[in-house]
Formats: C-alpha cells, sequence, structure tokens
C-alpha cells in the first residue's frame, strides 16, 4: 500500500509541475463560435468581432460593449437572474453591438430597472431574438415607488431594431409596459423602429418622452395591431405596396418616395389611431393608389382624414374612401376625408368617397391653397353628399373640376367625367384599332384618323344620341398651301396670317363618313398661352369656305376646339393680336422673386395674400392700383414680441399668460410646518381701480406634467403696499420703471389647494415644482416666476428645505415634494 501511495504521489507531483509550466489562456484564444461560458463570452466580446453562442448562460452582471461586436444568438438564452446592479445584460458604451438570430435576452434580476439592453455612448442594431424582462418587480425596493422596467434604453446611443420580439413586465400605474422602449430625456438617445413584433405597446405611440405621444416608427413602414395584443412593423419595400390582408393600422403611414399602393380590393384602417393624421400621410414624393379596396380614416382621434397630401403628390386610381362612423370633440362638424397641405397636388381620377361630414370631403389648408402651391384635381369618381364642381370649403363657388370635365349629380351622390364624353378619341389613349398617318404617309394625310368598323360604331352609336366626341388632332402638318380659290373665299386671310389645314376625314375602311348626327368637336394643339387670334373655315369641296362659329381657345391647355358639322378640310388661320401696353410687376419676398405678372398699363393689380412667415406678421409696400410702369412690390415683416415662456402654461388661464421675469423673493422661512414667501412682483401698465381688485394667487406646476391636475395654488395674503408707478431699486439688480407690488404668501402640503376645483389637497403629491405668482386685474391675467435674488455682494437666500434654485443663470425656484 505504500508503494501504491508513492506512485500515485509521484503522478500528482509530475502533473503539478507541468500545469505550473502551462501558458495563462489569452482572450485571443477563445473560439468564438463556441462561446458556453460567461468567462468566454466577456473576453469575446472585450477582443470584438463576431461571437456565436453554444449553450444558454446565465449571468453575474452585465456584459459592457466598447467596440464593434456582432452576436448570433443562435436559438440560446442570456439572462441575469441575480444582477443587482440593473445596467441591463448587454451596457454598450461605444462601438456597435448587432445582434443576430433567434434566442432570447432577458434583464429580468434583482434590481430596480431590469434593463435587456442599454445604449449608453455606443449604438446597438437588432435583427432578431426576443427581449424581455417580463415578471420583474412592478416597484421599487421602497415598495411604493413603480418601476420603469426598460426592455430596451437609449441614452445616447441609437438603437435601431429591424426584428425580434419585445415583452415587457406591466408599469404599475397604467398596467401595460409603459417602458419598453424608452430614451433618457433630452439627451440625444434615439431609438428608430424599422420592424419587429412588440407585445401591448405601440411604438408609434410612446408616453414616455417630453414630446407625448411619440411616433419612433420609421418612415415607409406600417405597423399592425394584432388581436393578441401585439403591434408589428413592416417596411414598404421597393416603392411597391400590394395588400395581402386586410390591415388595422397602430397610425399613419408616413410616405417619404414615390410609392405605388395596390389595394388589391382590401381594406388598410386605423381604428385605434390618437393622432389623426390620415391612413396614408405623404411627405415627399408622389403616392399612387390602384385598384379596388377602402381605405377607413375612422379612427381614435379628432381628424378622420383617410388621405394627407403633406409636401407630397397623391394620385387616386380607384378604391373607396371613408370615415363614416368617426366622432370627434374639437370640431365635430369638419373632418377632412381628402386633406391637401404644403405645395401638394390630389389627382383623383376614379373611386368612391364618403364622409360622416360630407362638406369636408375634399379639403385644401387654406394659407397653401391660397398661396398657389396646394391643389387637389378632380378628373373623376363618385362623391356621396359632396359637389367637387362647388366646394365650399374653399369658398362659394369653387371648383376643384376643370373646365374639360363636368359633375352631375344623381341621387344623393356626383359623379364627375369629361364632358358630354361617351367616346373621347385622344392621340395618347386610342385603341389599337385607331390610327393616325406616320411619318411615312404623305404630310396630308397624317391627321387622317383610320377606325375599324367596331370602333367607328361605337363614335357613330354616340353622336346619333347627341353625346359629344372628341377628336385630338396633334401630329399635322402646320403649313399647307391653299388653293387660290380657297384663300379668296377666307377674307381674314392676309400676310401675317398663319395657316394650318386640317384634314379631319374619317375613314371606315374604304368609306369616307363626310356627316353624322350629333355633336362632334375636333381640338387642335396649338401651344400654351398664345398671343394669337383663332379662327376657322369650313372648306367645302367646291372651294367656297364658310366660318366655323363656336372656336375657342384654352391658353392654359394650348388646344383650340372646333365644332365639327363635317368629316372634310377645315382652315384653321392665326393673327397675331395686338395687345395693348403692359406693365412688369415682381413681387419679392425676403430678396427673392416670388411672382412675376403682366398688368395693362394704368390698371389695378389683384394683390395676392402676404405669403405666412412663423412669428411675423406681412404687407406689402404697394397697394397695387395704378401700375403705370414696372413695378417691384415687397413683402415688410414685422416680427411678433411673444412675452418669453419656456413653460406650456395654457391650462392655467383662458388664453396663454404673459410671462414677467423679474420678480424677486426676498425671504423665505419656515415655521410650526408652514412655509412664508416674501417677496415683489412686477406688472407693466398697471391700470387699477383699488388695491383690493388685485386676484393673486402662487401655483406650483408639477415639472413632469404640466396638467392642471397636477398642479397646486394657494391665495396670497392682500398686498400690502398698492401698486406704484414709479421707478424701484432692486437691491444688488438694477432699476427698473415698472408697476410693482409686495406680496406675502404663507402654505403647507396640508393646506394648499388642488388647481381643479379649488378644494383643499390632502397632501401634495411628491414629485418637481416650478413656482409661479399670478395675478389679475380682473381683466387680465399675468404669471411671474418666482425668483431668487442675488444681492449686491454676491450671496442668495438661504433658502429652507424643499425649495432649490433650478439653475443658477435664471434663479427661478423649484420646489421638492419628497
Amino acid at each position: 500500500m505504500k508503494n501504491l501511495f508513492k506512485g500515485i504521489l509521484s503522478v500528482v507531483v509530475a502533473l503539478a509541475m507541468v500545469i505550473g509550466v502551462m501558458p495563462t489562456v489569452e482572450v485571443s484564444a477563445v473560439d468564438v463560435s463556441k462561446i458556453t461560458t460567461e468567462e468566454q463570452l466577456r473576453a469575446a466580446v472585450a477582443k470584438g468581432g463576431e461571437i456565436t453562442l453554444s449553450d444558454s448562460i446565465n449571468l453575474s452582471t452585465k456584459v459592457t460593449v466598447n467596440k464593434d461586436v456582432t452576436l448570433n444568438l443562435n436559438g440560446k438564452s442570456l439572462a441575469v437572474p441575480n444582477d443587482t446592479a440593473g445596467d441591463g445584460v448587454f451596457h454598450v458604451t461605444a462601438g456597435t453591438l448587432t445582434i443576430n438570430g433567434e434566442g432570447t435576452i432577458n434583464g429580468k434580476g434583482n434590481n430596480n430597472y431590469n434593463m435587456a439592453i442599454w445604449a449608453d455612448g455606443g449604438d446597438v442594431v437588432i435583427n432578431g431574438g426576443t427581449y424581455t424582462n417580463d415578471g420583474a418587480a412592478q416597484y421599487e425596493t421602497d415598495g411604493t415607488t413603480p418601476n420603469n422596467n426598460e426592455v430596451i434604453y437609449a441614452r445616447t446611443g441609437t438603437i435601431t431594431i429591424n426584428g425580434g420580439e419585445f415583452y415587457g413586465t406591466d408599469y404599475a400605474d397604467v398596467g401595460y409596459p409603459k417602458f419598453m422602449l424608452n430614451l433618457k430625456d433630452n439627451l440625444g438617445g434615439k431609438i428608430i423602429v424599422n420592424g419587429g413584433k412588440f407585445y401591448n405597446f405601440d411604438p408609434t405611440e410612446v408616453y414616455t418622452e417630453p414630446e407625448q405621444p411619440l411616433n419612433i416608427v420609421a418612415n415607409d413602414h406600417y405597423t399592425l395591431v394584432n388581436s393578441d395584443g401585439s403591434y408589428e412593423v413592416h417596411e414598404i419595400k421597393n416603392g411597391t405596396w400590394t395588400l395581402e390582408n386586410d390591415l388595422d393600422l397602430a397610425t399613419a403611414v408616413v410616405i417619404t418616395k414615390d410609392t405605388t399602393l395596390d389595394l388589391n380590393d382590401k381594406t388598410l384602417s386605423v381604428s385605434t389611431d390618437p393622432y389623426g393624421d390620415g391612413v396614408l400621410c405623404v411627405t415627399s414624393g408622389t403616392l399612387t393608389i390602384n385598384g379596388n379596396g377602402t381605405i377607413n380614416g375612422k379612427g381614435n382621434n379628432n381628424w378622420n382624414m383617410a388621405v394627407w397630401a403633406n409636401g407630397g403628390d397623391v394620385i387616386i386610381n380607384g378604391g373607396t374612401y371613408t370615415n363614416v362612423g368617426a366622432t370627434a370633440t374639437v370640431d365635430p362638424a369638419h373632418m377632412d376625408l381628402i386633406y391637401a397641405k404644403n405645395g401638394s397636388t390630389v389627382t383623383i381620377n376614379a373611386g368612391e368617397f364618403f364622409s360622416e361630414t360630407p362638406a369636408w370631403v375634399l379639403n385644401c389648408h387654406d394659407a397653401s391653397y391660397n398661396a398657389g402651391n396646394t391643389d387637389i384635381i378632380v378628373y373623376g369618381g363618385k362623391f356621396h353628399g359632396f359637389d367637387p364642381f362647388d366646394n365650399k370649403a374653399e369658398g362659394a363657388d369653387t371648383s376643384f373640376v376643370p373646365e374639360t370635365h363636368e359633375s352631375k349629380q344623381t341621387e344623393d351622390y356626383y359623379v364627375v367625367s369629361k364632358k358630354g364624353a361617351v367616346l373621347s378619341v385622344d392621340k395618347e389613349n386610342l385603341s389599337s384599332n385607331v390610327e393616325f398617318g406616320t411619318d411615312e404617309t404623305p404630310s396630308e394625310e397624317k391627321n387622317t384618323m383610320v377606325l375599324d368598323s367596331a370602333t367607328f360604331s361605337q363614335v357613330y352609336s354616340a353622336a346619333q344620341n347627341g353625346k359629344e366626341v372628341v377628336f385630338v388632332l396633334e401630329e399635322v402638318t402646320n403649313t399647307q398651301v391653299l388653293s387660290a380659290e380657297q384663300q379668296e373665299s377666307i377674307e381674314t386671310l392676309d400676310a401675317t396670317s398663319e395657316v394650318i389645314v386640317l384634314n379631319a376625314e374619317i375613314h371606315v375602311g374604304e368609306e369616307n363618313v363626310s356627316q353624322f348626327a350629333g355633336t362632334v368637336t375636333i381640338k387642335y394643339f396649338v401651344g400654351k398661352n398664345s398671343d394669337k387670334k383663332y379662327e376657322v373655315f369650313h372648306v367645302a369641296d367646291n372651294g367656297e369656305a364658310n366660318r366655323v362659329n363656336g372656336v375657342t381657345y384654352d391658353p392654359t391647355t394650348g388646344y383650340v376646339s372646333i365644332p365639327c358639322p363635317h368629316f372634310s378640310v377645315y382652315v384653321l388661320t392665326a393673327t397675331t393680336v395686338v395687345e395693348p401696353a403692359k406693365s412688369t410687376v415682381e413681387f419679392v419676398v425676403d430678396g427673392k422673386v416670388w411672382r412675376t405678372y403682366r398688368v395693362t398699363k394704368g390698371a389695378d393689380i389683384n394683390m395676392p395674400e402676404v405669403p405666412e412667415k412663423e412669428g411675423y406678421v406681412g404687407e406689402w409696400d404697394h397697394d397695387g392700383e395704378n401700375i403705370r410702369t414696372a413695378t417691384t412690390i415687397t413683402a415688410v415683416y414685422t416680427k411678433v414680441e411673444e412675452p418669453v415662456n419656456n413653460t406650456d402654461l395654457s391650462d392655467y388661464a383662458d388664453f396663454q399668460l404673459p410671462v414677467y421675469t423679474n420678480s424677486r423673493v426676498t425671504n423665505i422661512a419656515t415655521a410650526n410646518g408652514s412655509i412664508t414667501v416674501d417677496g415683489y412682483m412686477f406688472k407693466a401698465n398697471a391700470n387699477l381701480d383699488k388695491e383690493d381688485s388685485i386676484w393673486r394667487e402662487i401655483i406650483f406646476v408639477n415639472e413632469d406634467d404640466y396638467s392642471m391636475a397636477k398642479a397646486y395654488r394657494k391665495q396670497v395674503t392682500p398686498v400690502y403696499n398698492t401698486w406704484l408707478n414709479k421707478n424701484m431699486t432692486a437691491t444688488g439688480n438694477g432699476t427698473y420703471a415698472l408697476d410693482y407690488a409686495n406680496y406675502t404668501v404663507t402654505f403647507s402640503n396640508t393646506d394648499i389647494n388642488n388647481y381643479v376645483g379649488n378644494t383643499p389637497a390632502t397632501k401634495m403629491n411628491s414629485g418637481s415644482y416650478l413656482a409661479y405668482m399670478r395675478i389679475s386685474d380682473g381683466t387680465d391675467s399675468y404669471l411671474f416666476p418666482l425668483k431668487d435674488i442675488v444681492l449686491s455682494d454676491g450671496s442668495t437666500l438661504a433658502l429652507p428645505s424643499g425649495f432649490e434654485v433650478v439653475d443658477t443663470t435664471t434663479r427661478a425656484l423649484r420646489y421638492i415634494v419628497k
């Protein structure tokens, strides 16, 4: 036995010697494709590069990422079940962490934060996986303060979510994972959602940021509301979107590039949308809507729009548009179905339109429409309870229908179509059996139409039934020599006349059709904004030429329209018209020519509205009357001076309160549980009959929620010095020629009043409050932020517990209730 023990001992010693000389394992030795332990994961992350999990790992605490790392979850999970710090499973301080594949990252731990991902200086790209802290404690260790429990949190980095599933713990006060995706307020962090599935959390409606609600879904994406309570984000790829199913979106899809939507007999809706930006909001590019299907703008908002063109253009070629059944609290009689603003044009070629408020089926933003850069043009469609030819939304007798089209009422709806047209033969839209001549055919035949029997029968039937048939002739020879007899019979021809010969013959096979009943019009393009006078003569076979009455010229389209009683030769003459002398008028805005007009000398010009400029009131420097020479009319803008007001206090009066910045606190004292604040406040242009007419109160405004329900107030004891209309010297703070009054207010947390209802509060809720003085002379109200004064020796007030200075520049006071 001894010899055996001795042998074993020698082996152990030898092994120990071998182990003692083995090198320490370096980071470079980690197999990044086989990560199975916490130590291996930390070493691989410290090195950077691509990493693949080969086993699920429970971490002791967060893994810090400060290099570019790509992690493949590989179906495994990472968790921090016993972590007390709460810095997340991954804390990204620099570089970019990219997460791919299926697997789970669980932030639930033994702490107050329970984060899965924290971007804190670095960036994160999430392409897949499941992220959760489900089951985390709803309250912090004090048992009363709700945990935010952010699953994904960005402080100063950017988190881009392209895929994955996200589950969070319900926030105690609201009953859903309010902080599932959260940003540190005002530090510049970003979360951009391009995809993913979020359970019981709407990424288009985030209520944790200063801007509420905030939509963090990327443009050109849409968000679905699923029956399981999840919100699913999808991208519109390659500018085309064909609906495969009925979709109920969380909010409007923002379109920023050329996009074609095929409704494909499906329905798009936004039944729970709180914003009211429409089902489709087009901010740039052109959205073209094709196919049958329905777009329903009825949602949980005040506007209930179906389509909003807000900087981009929209072309509607079909579909049904509705918001019937919608309700609104702001303006229930005005809900726009199709709305255009900011330089947009909506073109409607077809579709059916229903609205809960029919007067607003189609509407343009007034200022944009009056500026001439926004329009809705209707070429077709069926409008229930709304006549687009008489759109009172833009003023009586305003028409969205061009002159070439008409609106006809049938029962309770209006149908827009081309004027009188059952069949319109247009060179750009001809059927294959209608041909113009080509360059190979003789020039005199270039404008001869050749119709087969089927097409001609349509034309013939339409004309026989009194309908208008329009032939548009474009490519004809513009100069053809008439015979001497023909020229003599056209009495207006002279050396200055331009002559165009139109051969408006129609052939059916070998047969020439000379005439049939009904109204037929031929149109010929001569050019837009021509300054010529156009006349037309029909030339008979015997050489006689007879004037054709009813000829019209549209300078905006460039077409001459000619009633055509015979299918034969017509002569179009163009004679230059000597216009009266004109003067050029230029309207200049901000140093640039905005619009240019030509006005007959001595005439008045119809003055346009001055373009809007935020924060300014504009007027022209000329009345536009008796323009006799070249004239420049310039927009003069005057800045609107508004009182400085950095806090939204509109809830605290019937109108926005002006804020005066020079009120001061001269003393703050505490005694017997009460706080007494003394000071003085300024008021410009005071006009008070007597001292007691001054109504006054101190207001404490919650910094996180400015609503009246979260504010408190206390009446101020009577002013013990009358309003003065003389100079006052405020020690260490300069001289003021202002009206002022001294004030004293005494209050405690238990006897101050709720703002709503003016009832005593049991106790002020904990929180941070800005302190303001509000005074009124019975007519106007004024607001004074209470400020700690800096004395001439540089010292400040000794502030009791609960009061602090917001910042050293403004010296405004904050009151903290714990």
